[in-house]
């Protein structure tokens, strides 16, 4: 549950351009104060520099740090076209995630471990020996962002997650 201090910015899944170490992915819905007032950032939102929301008071946030190399993408080759399935009923973010997105058209590549994502009968994105797998690059930074808020799930469930020396966030 990272910290958010007085000034930080933050924006919505589809304001960010990217996703880079250090920087905070919400994976619950937040309201903090802007220099616009109250603004209730769904999940999938992120703090970062590029971002426009600057925050006038601190809260604490139900989302995570990200750190590289927990989340590991592969070139897609096969085309599908459907619906975001998610096969895991507690990852809110990816409900999200489906609402923003709809449906998708994407090249899938073929990823180890047990789906939590699909779209048709595709695994977009999966679990395997500690780590999530994505299956396409196309839908970057929005994946990307779906990727960190699960760990958030998971660096709680999973203490093979957490890094050396390091604890669980």
């Amino acid at each position: 549950m990272p910290y958010l201090d007085r000034g930080v910015k933050v924006c919505r899944p589809r304001e960010a351009s990217g996703l880079w170490e250090g920087e905070v992915v919400f994976s619950t819905p937040i309201t903090l104060l802007t220099e616009n007032g109250p603004v209730v950032f769904p999940p999938l939102s992120k703090v970062g520099e590029e971002c426009t929301h600057k925050t006038l008071a601190i809260a604490w946030a139900d989302g995570i740090i990200w750190r590289e190399g927990l989340v590991e993408g592969v070139e897609g080759e096969v085309d599908v076209q459907g619906e975001v399935e998610v096969l895991d009923t507690r990852l809110i973010p990816a409900f999200a995630f489906r609402k923003i997105v709809g449906r998708v058209k994407v090249k899938v590549g073929k990823i180890p471990g047990v789906p939590l994502i699909k779209v048709e009968d595709l695994p977009l994105i999966s679990f395997f020996q500690g780590r999530l797998f994505e299956a396409t690059r196309s839908l970057m930074p929005l994946l990307r962002l779906l990727s960190a808020s699960i760990l958030y799930y998971y660096l709680r469930n999973d203490e093979s997650l957490v890094q050396e020396g390091g604890t669980s966030l």
